[in-house]
């Protein structure tokens, strides 16, 4: 009797593990590449990764400016001016007696002038290195102030990849203006391995992202984007969210998804005033077990009669109408060499792109999308919405690498130069201006998905234990 139910214990354990091996090697087959596998995000401040990029070491809150001026000086090293005419003429005014109501430790100084616009002011800020000085001003006043900056590119050139090509692709992925004839507008020209760019701040900060973005080697290089950035991308993806909003405000709305989610999401006050809503503006919405990205449409596809969206810049999820979100470009490189995209069937794979996605695509209008590509890298450059480029990665995921060329790299995320330290966000309160729970039959199916997920874990072993009696049975008999 012994010996049996011995034997049945062992029988048991080895079917377990037989089983559990055969169960994690069909997962481990099954699984699906991440929308954000390989990617790697590019982001280079325009006073190098020495000044703006520096995190607040310290919480600051309902302090006055000047101690918060201070405290950019000494992370960055360089001092503070504020173009105090700019400021004016938007109906601005910072001083001695302004109060900055919060700046959480972990964020940079870059994000200071984003929290500054929404905190105090709707005119959007921005930091620009100005006679040596790293002066805040208004972000339209740092869009018309030109520089004069030198690229070394020898590393980029070759018989198949000469200047002009270089040249060609900054023009078609960066919004300019760029037109030598034209004055008031930016220029490139190259002597010898040299890049010379007459630009806007903000132009010359996407020029070195690019040109840094044709250097890496990841399969997806995304422009403009910190280790933040491309973590809230991950999560927007991965994250599954369920909620039922009966009737509540887009305030109420926004707290609820910082605390489920832990993403500094804002709302985008002006357009949304100019579209006639608020922060009490009601709606209703509902989701079960949804992507947070998939159940951010259903929630924001019609607000009041207006649709609205969401996309990710400087390390928050801003809401805002779907009309200002489709005017936000961004440049994304994506390396197709190893999908086996060369030569004429790179231009096929162009031209199903700007088929098979929502556009708009059209070089010779102001405003669309464009696709540029370099040879022999076989690198597509695309400059398009948050919401395309989505869609191109998409497409990229669903495709096998060729089997003459390298495989993908599927290396974690590495953000160059700067190695960023992601914003800790203190707890929001609870909601409590109306219910934010599933209603009943949301319950009644999360319980079933939770009790089927539970119940599935477990599926090997219960085949094991009815083997293991069955075998029992059988020596005893």
């Amino acid at each position: 009797m012994r010996a049996s139910r011995l034997i049945g214990a062992l029988v048991v354990m080895w079917a377990a593990l037989v089983l559990r091996g055969v169960v994690d090697a069909e997962d481990a087959a099954a699984r699906r590449p991440e929308l954000y596998d390989g990617a790697v995000g590019v982001q280079l401040d325009e006073v190098a990764e020495k000044s703006v990029s520096h995190v607040n070491s310290e919480t600051m809150e309902e302090v006055p400016w000047p101690l918060v001026q201070a405290r950019v000086e000494q992370l960055t090293g360089m001092q503070v001016r504020v173009d105090e005419q700019a400021l004016t003429d938007a109906g601005m005014e910072l001083n001695e007696d302004t109060i900055i109501p919060q700046w959480l430790a972990a964020e940079t100084v870059t994000y200071l002038a984003t929290l500054m616009t929404g905190q105090k002011y709707h005119t959007p800020l921005a930091w620009i290195v100005q006679d040596g000085l790293l002066t805040l001003t208004t972000l339209e006043k740092a869009h018309e102030t030109y520089v004069t900056r030198q690229y070394p590119i020898g590393d980029l050139l070759s018989e198949e990849c000469g200047p002009e090509a270089i040249i060609f692709l900054l023009e078609q992925t960066t919004n300019g203006p760029w037109d030598a004839d034209e004055p008031g507008t930016g220029t490139l020209s190259v002597v010898g391995n040299l890049l010379f760019v007459r630009q806007t701040h903000r132009m010359q900060q996407a020029v070195a992202e690019i040109l840094a973005g044709l250097r890496r080697e990841e399969a997806v290089v995304l422009t403009n984007c910190s280790a933040e950035d491309l973590r809230l991308r991950r999560l927007l993806e991965e994250k599954r969210v369920s909620f039922e909003f009966p009737d509540n405000t887009l305030q109420e709305v926004v707290a609820w998804l910082k605390k489920e989610t832990g993403v500094k999401f804002r709302l985008d006050s002006l357009p949304l005033t100019d579209a006639g809503l608020d922060e009490d503006t009601r709606l209703a919405a509902r989701a079960v077990n949804l992507p947070l990205h998939v159940a951010l449409q259903q929630l924001l596809s019609h607000v009041n009669g207006t649709e609205l969206a969401f996309y990710v810049s400087q390390e928050e999820c801003l809401i805002t109408t779907a009309e200002q979100a489709n005017e936000r470009y961004e440049t994304v490189m994506y390396r197709v060499g190893p999908l086996g995209m060369t030569g004429e069937r790179l231009n096929e794979f162009v031209a199903m792109l700007e088929q098979e996605t929502s556009g708009p695509w059209d070089a010779d209008e102001p405003g669309t999308g464009t696709i540029a590509g370099i040879e022999p890298r076989s690198i597509l450059a695309v400059w398009q919405t948050q919401r395309v480029q989505r869609e191109i990665l998409e497409i990229l995921r669903g495709l096998k690498p060729s089997p003459s060329a390298p495989a993908l790299s599927t290396s974690p995320p590495v953000v160059a130069p700067v190695a960023y330290a992601a914003p800790q966000l203190e707890p929001v309160e609870p909601v409590q201006a109306a219910a934010i729970v599933p209603a009943p039959s949301l319950r009644k199916s999360l319980f079933a998905a939770e009790a089927w997920d539970m119940i599935e874990g477990y599926t090997p072993l219960f085949l094991a234990l009815l083997l293991g009696c069955a075998t029992g049975y059988v020596f005893r008999h």
